[in-house]
């Protein structure tokens, strides 16, 4: 019998499936995090793990990172940008077993998001290849959109995404919408350092973002700092 850890994994592949087969336009691209937090004595071993299962996934056409949140060391995510979906669900059921070490290790499920692009950076695609700075730091923000004015925060959204892909030190800024719940968005952001990330959200564009969605949101504002450990 499989392991719970595996099975909440491949019932969440299965979920993946449906969800980029739904999407329209989306039908051959795939966008995914997946959230992981583990013991704090288990991080190193955690992110070896991790590291191999995501080096297992890069197959043509993909982008895989996988994040250690600053300073919360037992948190990461696996960020999937892959446009055949089925070329990469086939890897992730092929590499499976590269998690078993990982079950122990967990505190909790493993959270599993699909997506479809939403504000996608247009330059993306050149940014693929940078050379990434050991300064280098990613941000994910989770913005959760209420019904009263959500053209307003889509709105709000785009133009934050313009004023960033402008800023100093920003190396990419992809915006993706959750399949499941269309009013829950991620904002992927890759920063050259923290401390450009720190000017950005400083900026009168940032502040102008939160002032906008402050009141929107269902739930507190959530961004996480981190750095990549693949």
């Amino acid at each position: 019998m499989l392991r719970s850890f595996f099975r909440a994994w491949a019932l969440a592949v299965v979920g993946l499936l449906v969800a980029v087969a739904w999407s329209e336009g989306q039908a051959d691209s795939l966008r995914a995090l997946t959230f992981i937090e583990v013991r704090t004595d288990s991080t190193t071993a955690s992110a070896k793990i991790l590291k191999k299962y995501a080096a297992a996934l890069r197959v043509p056409a993909a982008r895989v990172r996988v994040l250690q949140e600053v300073p919360r060391a037992s948190r990461f995510v696996i960020v999937e940008a892959a446009e055949n979906a089925d070329e990469l669900t086939r890897a992730q059921s092929d590499s499976q077993r590269l998690l078993e070490p990982l079950d122990e290790m967990l505190i909790a499920p493993a959270d599993h998001r699909t997506h479809k692009d939403f504000g996608v950076d247009p330059s993306s695609a050149a940014k693929q290849n940078v050379r990434e700075p050991s300064s280098s730091v990613y941000v994910l923000a989770h913005v959760d959109i209420g019904p009263p004015d959500r053209l307003g925060g889509e709105a709000a959204l785009r133009q934050l995404a313009d004023a960033a892909r402008h800023a100093p030190g920003n190396l990419g800024f992809d915006i993706w919408q959750q399949t499941d719940r269309t009013n829950h968005f991620n904002v992927v952001s890759f920063w050259s350092d923290r401390a450009s990330f720190d000017a950005f959200s400083a900026s009168a564009p940032a502040r102008e973002f939160r002032k906008t969605v402050a009141r929107l949101i269902g739930s507190l504002y959530d961004d996480r700092i981190y750095h990549r450990v693949d």
